[in-house]
């Protein structure tokens, strides 16, 4: 476990969610795509957390602003600066569940991004690997990464330790992620 680690943390897909809810989770990151019922998951959230403070972001799983089809909205600037935002807020001894749809690049990213902004510059590959040790199959979402490296002020530090570890980020890489994985379970650390 990375040393300094400053809040407990979950990384789950939205099918995980009533098992984090068992959990006395402080903070949740809700973030959904763009053609659920936001009638339906706000709602259902908020019910299985009711003491939780909880963030809800709406964008699609678009890796780069190239990649993003007329009818795509991929995550903006402004979005994860509001996420960011909320995160600044995390505490030693709370208790954080990111999760999005899968559990795999959006959320693992903005946890990435959470963790580097709690454990400061210098401390990217740290945030990772706790990223790592939390979701075995993450897999950071590059536009999400490359928003937070310019908000936290990383000059490329961020961008560069993602790829380090997970290697070059690609649409391809991507395949096949809505098969659940046998290692595809959350655990809080």
């Amino acid at each position: 476990m990375p040393k300094g680690t400053p809040f407990k943390l979950a990384i789950c897909g939205a099918s995980e969610l009533p098992e984090l809810a068992k959990h006395p989770v402080t903070h949740v990151v809700s973030i959904w795509h763009p053609g659920a019922q936001r009638a339906t998951y706000e709602p259902a959230v908020r019910h299985l957390f009711p003491m939780a403070r909880i963030l809800f972001a709406v964008f699609d799983d678009i890796a780069s602003e190239t990649q993003a089809g007329s009818e795509d909205r991929p995550p903006t600037l402004d979005q994860i600066e509001r996420i960011l935002e909320f995160t600044a807020g995390f505490r030693p001894g709370d208790t954080v569940g990111i999760h999005c749809l899968a559990g795999i690049s959006r959320s693992s990213a903005v946890a990435t991004a959470a963790l580097a902004q709690h454990l400061g510059p210098g401390a990217e590959a740290q945030a990772i690997a706790k990223v790592r040790e939390v979701r075995k199959r993450s897999h950071p979402n590059r536009l999400i990464i490359e928003y937070a490296d310019q908000l936290l002020g990383r000059k490329g530090a961020l961008v560069r330790a993602v790829e380090t570890s997970f290697g070059m980020f690609s649409y391809e890489s991507f395949k096949g992620w809505r098969r659940r994985h046998p290692s595809d379970s959350f655990y809080i650390h």
